[in-house]
C-alpha cells in the first residue's frame, strides 16, 4: 500500500528537494567542469542566435477591441448568417405549416374533408 509506494518514490523526492536547493556562497567558486551553474553550462558559445520579443509593458493586449471590435462582430455574424438564417426559416415555416394545417384538420371543414377522402 502506501508504505510501499513511499518506498518508491523516496528516491526521486530526494533528487528533487536537493535539485532545488540553493547552492551557498562557499561552493560556488568551488564548482568545477562537472558543475555548472544555469546559464553557464560550460558548452560552446552560441552564436548566430537571435531572438525578439515585447517587453510586457509595451505590449496593448486589448489595443483596438472597442474600435476594432464593434465591426469584426459585425462582419463575422453577417457571414455566418446565412449558414444559420436559411435552416432556421425552413424550419419556421414547416412549424407554422404543420400548426395551421392541424388546427384545419381539427375544424368542422377539415372533419368533412377527411369523411371525402375516406
Amino acid at each position: 500500500g502506501f508504505r510501499a509506494c513511499l518506498d518508491i518514490n523516496l528516491p526521486i523526492l530526494f533528487i528533487l528537494v536537493v535539485a532545488f536547493l540553493p547552492i551557498p556562497r562557499s561552493q560556488k567558486s568551488k564548482m568545477t567542469v562537472e558543475h555548472h551553474w544555469w546559464g553557464s553550462m560550460g558548452g560552446p558559445v552560441q552564436r548566430g542566435i537571435v531572438t525578439y520579443s515585447l517587453s510586457p509593458f509595451t505590449q496593448k493586449a486589448f489595443a483596438g477591441a472597442l474600435k476594432h471590435g464593434v465591426f469584426n462582430v459585425y462582419r463575422r455574424t453577417a457571414t455566418q448568417a446565412p449558414y444559420i438564417g436559411i435552416p432556421f426559416l425552413l424550419g419556421y415555416l414547416t412549424y407554422h405549416y404543420a400548426k395551421k394545417r392541424h388546427e384545419y384538420l381539427n375544424s368542422k371543414a377539415g372533419h368533412e374533408e377527411l369523411l371525402l377522402l375516406s
